[in-house]
């Protein structure tokens, strides 16, 4: 998930169009990787913590520009919240 979050920045920071399919199946990829809770857990093979992975997502999907607000808004109060320790 944390390759999928830096690609996206990559390609939107190369002038990849928000319309183009590469960044729209990424995003979408990224999207369907959201858990009911709001957060994006870390897989096993992630270096990083949920709270870190989520913060990840959420500035990939904010510069996707796409139609992923739903997703953001789920994730944001997550990060903003007091029991983040527990994501770490």
């Amino acid at each position: 998930l944390s390759n999928t979050a830096h690609a996206i920045r990559a390609l939107v920071a190369t002038g990849e169009p928000s319309a183009s399919s590469v960044l729209r199946r990424a995003s979408r990829s990224l999207c369907a990787a959201q858990s009911k809770s709001g957060i994006f857990e870390a897989p096993s093979d992630e270096h990083v913590g949920s709270l870190e992975l989520t913060a990840r997502a959420v500035s990939a999907l904010l510069a996707a520009r796409g139609p992923h607000w739903g997703v953001i808004q789920r994730a944001v109060p997550r990060l903003s919240s007091r029991d983040r320790d527990s994501l770490w």
